[in-house]
């Protein structure tokens, strides 16, 4: 996957209020714009898929870790939690809930260090942008530290999987800060999917990087 700009999120106010505006030119699929808000959001149906394939206590899940901005090393990587992890407690943010894409995250009780925006972690922080008005809770926005990052179903998370969601959230969050209020078209599965191939079919002949051994966002 292409690297990622971290400087452009590190600075963002996602606490302001989004501009509304009434010149959006529409979707090309209607099927895509029909709304999947709800008054009131909830992980509920990813919650409980999670329960449907319950792997042993002790069986190992593949994860991403997400440092904050003052810890060094890389900012995503590679990790493996067991299935009984307290992260799979965690509720799954209103956006990857409303794409099916059941990714719930665990603070590791970074340490501040002292510095300007230590503990500020963006990416985890985009993954909490609300579908309603483009913002980002109090909690998730500042002091968040490093993450731990899996799906709640407890199927594995490849990193590419993790920027894929990251990457779609910011253009999520791009279209409200552009004043065009909540992207509906881009609150489906489908969408996601869509995009996703999308974006692979670009990058890989640029990079040289065969994408074929990652495996689809979804498995059904």
């Amino acid at each position: 996957m292409p690297p990622i700009d971290y400087s452009k999120w590190d600075n963002i106010d996602t606490d302001s209020d989004s501009e509304s505006g009434t010149d959006k030119n529409p979707p090309s699929n209607p099927d895509d714009t029909k709304s999947t808000l709800q008054p009131k959001l909830s992980p509920s149906t990813s919650e409980a898929k999670a329960s449907e394939q319950t792997p042993a206590p002790n069986t190992t899940i593949k994860a991403v870790t997400v440092l904050c901005v003052g810890t060094p090393g890389p900012r995503i990587s590679p990790t493996t939690i067991l299935s009984s992890h307290p992260i799979f407690t965690a509720d799954v943010p209103p956006i990857p809930a409303l794409l099916d894409f059941p990714v719930v995250v665990h603070r590791l009780g970074t340490p501040d260090g002292g510095g300007m925006n230590y503990l500020d972690n963006p990416f985890i922080k985009f993954l909490h942008i609300s579908p309603e008005d483009g913002t980002v809770p109090p909690q998730w926005q500042t002091g968040i530290g490093s993450a731990i990052v899996a799906r709640k179903d407890k199927r594995d998370l490849p990193t590419a999987h993790f920027e894929a969601i990251i990457m779609y959230c910011d253009q999520i969050w791009t279209d409200f800060q552009d004043g065009y209020g909540p992207p509906e078209e881009l609150f489906t599965r489908n969408s996601f999917v869509r995009w996703y191939e999308s974006y692979k079919a670009a990058w890989a002949p640029l990079s040289g990087e065969g994408l074929s051994s990652v495996p689809p966002l979804y498995e059904d």
